[in-house]
């Protein structure tokens, strides 16, 4: 529910793609934030904590230990939801 509410007050939204341990590639809220630039910051951040490189908006990077597993963070408006179909 937190996680509802911080959302329904943020006008950006951090979205994480990885696979889940049956190899499936969903999008899931990551944070939010006021700010474009805030999450951009908060992009990068969160790559550089997890060991990666940040790759180009639109792109996952690969885990140096295991190529084949990716993570993809992106920043949207809270308007977009990446789980729904487009329209």
């Amino acid at each position: 529910m937190r996680q509802a509410v911080i959302l329904l007050t943020c006008a950006w939204v951090l979205w994480h793609r990885g696979e889940n341990p049956l190899g499936l590639s969903l999008w899931q809220p990551f944070s939010a934030w006021q700010t474009r630039d805030e999450c951009a910051r908060e992009r990068l951040a969160a790559y550089s904590r997890r060991g990666l490189s940040s790759p180009p908006v639109g792109f996952a990077a690969s885990h140096a230990d295991q190529p084949t597993k990716t993570e993809r963070l992106e920043c949207f408006p809270d308007t977009i939801d990446p789980r729904e179909p487009k329209r």
